[in-house]
């Protein structure tokens, strides 16, 4: 993990700190990663923002146009300046197109201090926030765990034993979660639709997204769609969508 520290804060220390790391747990009523364990409750605002984008090297650019120009008179200068100008450019370009596919969640507690947390998926880091959005609105009485694995873009509900995640099959059925991920897969040609409003209901049904939940099941098991699963979907998931 590696940290970036602006402004001041309390007893001396910063207000802002930039964080990359691979995973974040929630347990209980506390945030962790490593070296780090905040109360949800100190918790004030959560916000997604962008990367700022690197500025475009204009020495680079004039480095290019240089080396232009000395390739007739001293060529191997030339050439120099040209290598060095496109690599810097080239550099800059690849940064850019990565800043765009970067953002932060930025964690502001109640002292005033900011982590902002670096997420390469934008549609995962829209998972996360409903995640801490269902925390928000169930106040004190939520107590549920998440494991939330930034690098691979999971989300798994689980227990903390020793300082150690275990995924919990009783938290979420993790056999109606996978016979959905198979359903999904197995019509994601022939019907596309359904497939992706399952592919929703599963993360949906990992963040626990009560609301959402209720929209997409409310669309699966009415009409023509509940014809159509009624029979290719197992008993657990017909029993889950209300079909009969």
């Amino acid at each position: 993990m590696s940290e970036k520290t602006t402004g001041r804060g309390l007893i001396g220390g910063k207000k802002e700190k930039t964080v990359q790391t691979k995973q974040l747990l929630i347990q209980g009523h506390l945030l962790r990663w490593e070296g780090v364990i905040i109360q949800i409750s100190n918790i004030s605002l959560i916000t997604s923002t962008n990367l700022n984008p690197p500025g475009f090297p204009i020495w680079a650019a004039i480095a290019v146009l240089a080396g232009i120009v000395l390739l007739k008179p001293i060529w191997y200068v030339g050439l120099i300046a040209l290598a060095v100008g496109g690599f810097s450019i080239y550099s800059w370009y690849s940064e850019y197109e990565q800043a765009k596919d970067h953002k932060y969640l930025n964690i502001l507690l109640n002292s005033g201090f900011t982590y902002s947390i670096l997420f390469s998926n934008e549609a995962f880091l829209d998972e996360v926030m409903c995640v801490f959005a269902n925390i928000f609105e169930n106040g004190e009485e939520y107590s549920t765990n998440y494991y939330i694995d930034i690098k691979d873009s999971t989300i798994e509900n689980g227990v903390v034993i020793n300082n150690e995640y275990i995924y919990e099959q009783s938290s979420i059925n993790k056999e109606l979660l996978l016979e959905i991920q198979r359903l999904a897969a197995s019509i994601e040609k022939t019907e596309p639709l359904i497939a992706k409003t399952l592919g929703e209901l599963k993360h949906a049904l990992e963040v626990q997204n009560k609301p959402r939940i209720s929209t997409l099941v409310a669309e699966l098991s009415t009409g023509t769609i509940a014809s159509f699963l009624a029979n290719i979907a197992s008993s657990t998931l017909l029993s889950f969508l209300g079909i009969r």
